[in-house]
């Protein structure tokens, strides 16, 4: 089912936010964060618009459900998402929030790995399949954490009849307006983002323009039995581990090409002389707008029998997004400190100067086809024998 702006604005209620320091008594009309809901907003409304109802929407059993939640099955899938994501993009301030791909990303993942999660931790099978039907049902506004680095994650401090009880924290972006998260580790859950004791500490940037971070405060949260998908079980953690990074950063690329097309947009506006600049951004659109495309004309099957991107592209467009990321940004953005401010923050940078990160070059690694180029060198060199190679790292 799809759900309405006003539902979505009503499950925000009653949240413990702190912005800078400063309690958000309601979130949904705050000055900095009550744009950010709008958006969301806007983008449940559409889905029930005639004008826009056939490109967020798609029939499942019978129910009304968002395009972006589908499993994907097919290319044409993925070109349906795109456009989806595309549209939702164009509402004010969508680029600073996750998209739905980047959410759902996670749940195909755990679709994925769910056969294999049911041979390690068979208890929690069921779990797993009543999550992964419930995100693609509900049309929740579902984030990814990242784990904090200078204080504990979140972990188990008890186990009670109800659920496990968590302490700790993470960073998880739009956490504070979003409605679910998906927390990964050794023990990993499901966390509907309205359960007692759960804080939200959002952070301005210099500017005190963007939310620069949040931080996810977990004071003995229960979580349920249902909401838990493997406990305790680091070959579990590593079967996940290899599994998320197949689909959410489509999402993440698509976004940082909707932030490309606002930068040359921002620097046309400006009046000025600055083709070489035009140049360098224009480049750099294209090479994501190029792996993005590829990645789903290349597309592979998963092991669940999914469509996901192709793995190579997709981790090497992020790579060289990031890394060229530099080289495209025009000398003088003196007059656009807001926007720099968010592309920095989009890639979770202080600096523009980025470097891939680890989780992102080992799924690189990893999917990168280092066989052939091989068994091309040797063919090409008549090599008398096969050439030796060192890929620990991959």
């Amino acid at each position: 089912m799809i759900r309405t702006g006003r539902a979505y604005r009503q499950s925000l209620s009653n949240r413990d936010i702190l912005l800078d320091g400063t309690r958000v008594d309601d979130v949904t009309v705050d000055p900095l964060l009550g744009p950010l809901v709008d958006a969301r907003a806007r983008l449940y409304d559409l889905q029930h618009e005639d004008a826009s109802r056939d490109i967020l929407t798609v029939t499942r059993n019978g129910e009304t459900c968002a395009i972006t939640a589908r499993l994907p099955v097919s290319q044409a899938d993925w070109w349906a998402k795109r456009r989806a994501v595309d549209l939702g993009l164009d509402i004010r301030g969508a680029v600073h929030l996750p998209s739905p791909v980047e959410g759902m990303g996670e749940i195909w993942s755990l679709h994925d790995a769910a056969p294999m999660l049911a041979d390690l931790a068979p208890e929690f099978a069921e779990n797993v399949q009543t999550q992964i039907a419930r995100a693609l049902d509900q049309d929740m506004f579902m984030v990814a954490a990242t784990p904090a680095t200078t204080t504990p994650g979140p972990r188990v401090l008890r186990e009670t009849d109800a659920g496990i009880v968590i302490g700790g924290e993470c960073l998880a972006p739009a956490a504070a307006i979003a409605n679910r998260i998906a927390i990964w580790g050794d023990t990993s859950f499901i966390c509907d983002l309205d359960r007692p004791g759960l804080a939200f500490r959002c952070r301005l940037d210099q500017a005190r323009s963007l939310i620069d971070e949040t931080r996810l405060v977990f004071d003995d949260v229960l979580v349920p039995w249902e909401n838990v998908l493997f406990h305790r079980d680091p070959d579990a953690a590593r079967l996940m581990a290899d599994s998320l990074p197949r689909y959410a950063g489509f999402g993440f690329l698509q976004r940082l090409l909707r932030v490309a097309d606002l930068m040359i947009g921002t620097v046309l506006q400006s009046g000025r002389d600055m083709r070489d600049d035009l140049l360098g951004l224009a480049l750099w659109r294209e090479g994501i707008h190029a792996h993005l495309t590829a990645a789903v004309a290349l597309g592979q099957k998963s092991p669940a029998g999914l469509m996901m991107p192709n793995q190579s592209l997709l981790h090497a467009g992020r790579a060289l997004a990031l890394s060229r990321l530099t080289g495209a940004l025009p000398a003088d953005m003196s007059d656009h400190s807001e926007l720099l401010a968010f592309v920095q923050r989009l890639t979770d940078k202080d600096a523009p100067g980025i470097d891939m990160d680890h989780g992102a070059l080992a799924a690189f690694l990893r999917s990168f086809d280092w066989d052939s180029p091989v068994a091309i060198a040797e063919r090409i060199a008549q090599l008398d024998a096969p050439m030796e190679r060192d890929l620990a790292l991959v």
